[in-house]
């Protein structure tokens, strides 16, 4: 951080340098009406000479005003004066994620903030919005854990009829086929911003990044060359299911690689947290978890859990599934009740079951299943209960549909 002479400008005081962007630096600063803290992000207009330059930041303006999302810095204000323009954006207290890399933070706490930054991603593939820049120094971190997605110099929006090609990015977590923009003139979408998370997450885990070229012109020889080593995902830090993950990531062909719906709803991303994170009380704490359903639900879904236990041949997944859906209301004295007696019944579970073996889509369905073999009504109901977190492939609305017209044919 560099100290520098306080300027103010509007009714906002830049206070010291705090770090720089794509086409500026950024200043810690404060909003003199609220006496609230602000990041605020200097051009000078030399810059904008450049046609280039200036565009770019017309578009950074645009798309920033347009996204609203808890994970994606928010953008305040903007003032040009004669000499420069200036961002008003949040200030995020602990810094970039940088940090975080020299620690190889491990899966469990990779996996808490890569839900975050997909979370935030889903937000831009429905403005239609290509990062093009996501790196650990572009996600920016609260002092409650909250990860922001920050600097969209580089953003651009792109449709099927527009889609991306221009050389940008930075190199270690570039696509390939940015690379082959420059080269060969092909185009891209949001998918090379999924080979960017996936890089982050192989760092984040294990202190490293996957692929490190050297220059532009050995890029893909430097992916070719990680992703032929054997080594390269063997690591006892990845799970089975981060192994697949990355793997599906990885792929040197954006039309091989894992597609955004799958992305997003991969098992590594939407499976229950491990007993081993709930131990950890590193992790941020349960005011800041993420909310699946309301309260009511949670504390219907762990009474199903309770009476139906003993029918399920892995129970250690429901009880952690209960868990997780109970963890953002633990100010409730019922709810923090419930949380224990499923907490317990896990970590007993957990030491007499080969649990690791499935999953809790299969656990839920197996169940329901079993429950629907019985005539009676409230067993169709509590099949409903532990199928409503499961997810709406064609399978599952199809069993539901029918559960739901044999209740109705039972009344």
């Amino acid at each position: 951080m560099k100290n520098t002479k306080k300027r103010v400008v509007g009714h906002y005081v830049l206070k010291k340098e705090i770090g720089f962007g794509t086409y500026g630096r950024v200043y810690l600063g404060e909003d003199l009406s609220i006496n609230e803290i602000r990041a605020i992000k200097k051009i000078s207009n030399s810059q904008l000479v450049n046609p280039r330059f200036k565009e770019a930041l017309e578009r950074e303006i645009s798309i920033m005003k347009r996204l609203h999302h808890k994970n994606i810095v928010k953008l305040y204000d903007y003032i040009a004066t004669s000499t420069s323009t200036y961002l008003v954006m949040e200030f995020c207290e602990d810094g970039d994620m940088k940090k975080l890399i020299s620690q190889a933070i491990g899966e469990q706490k990779a996996v808490f903030f890569l839900r975050q930054i997909i979370s935030a991603l889903k937000i831009l593939k429905e403005n239609k919005v290509v990062h093009r820049d996501l790196k650990p120094a572009n996600i920016l971190i609260t002092g409650d854990s909250i990860i922001k997605i920050a600097d969209f110099g580089l953003a651009r929006t792109i449709d099927p009829e527009s889609l991306a090609k221009t050389f940008a990015g930075t190199l270690a977590y570039m696509a390939p086929e940015v690379f082959d923009a420059k080269i060969n003139n092909e185009r891209y979408d949001y998918r090379a911003d999924i080979w960017s998370v996936g890089c982050i997450l192989y760092e984040l885990i294990t202190g490293i990044k996957p692929f490190n070229p050297p220059d532009v012109s050995r890029i893909k020889t430097s992916i070719n060359s990680s992703l032929k080593s054997e080594n390269f995902l063997n690591s006892p830090e990845f799970s089975p299911s981060c192994k697949d993950f990355l793997k599906k990531i990885f792929q040197i062909d954006p039309n091989n690689r894992i597609n955004f719906e799958e992305f997003c709803n991969h098992e590594l991303v939407t499976g229950i947290p491990t007993l081993a994170e709930f131990n950890d009380y590193s992790l941020p704490c349960f005011e800041v978890y993420p909310q699946i359903c309301e309260e009511k639900e949670a504390l219907e879904f762990a009474d199903t859990v309770i009476q139906v236990e003993k029918l399920v041949r892995y129970p250690f997944i429901l009880y952690m599934k209960a868990c997780e859906l109970l963890r953002p209301f633990l100010y409730n004295e019922i709810c923090k009740r419930h949380f224990k007696l499923q907490y317990e019944s896990a970590k007993k579970d957990k030491n007499r079951r080969n649990w690791h073996m499935t999953n809790f889509v299969e656990v839920a369905l197996e169940t329901a299943v079993l429950l629907c073999q019985s005539a009676e009504r409230e067993n169709k109901k509590k099949a409903l209960t532990l199928l409503k977190f499961v997810g709406n492939n064609p399978r599952v609305l199809a069993f539901k549909e029918a559960i739901e017209n044999d209740l109705d044919r039972d009344l």
